[in-house]
């Protein structure tokens, strides 16, 4: 087999992990979206530009 038979079927590989992890990734944080009441729980008021 050439060398770049080789790569090439590695490199798909790669990328299908790759792919997998990501679309992993993103569904993880659309099923944890942003709950308001997070910011009750934090006991302050939150403002745009308010440091921690």
């Amino acid at each position: 087999m050439p060398l770049a038979d080789r790569v090439a079927v590695d490199f798909i590989t790669k990328i299908a992990s790759v792919a997998d992890a990501l679309h992993d990734a993103v569904g993880h944080a659309d099923g944890q979206a942003f709950d308001i009441h997070e910011l009750e729980r934090l006991g302050r008021d939150v403002r745009a530009g308010h440091a921690r």
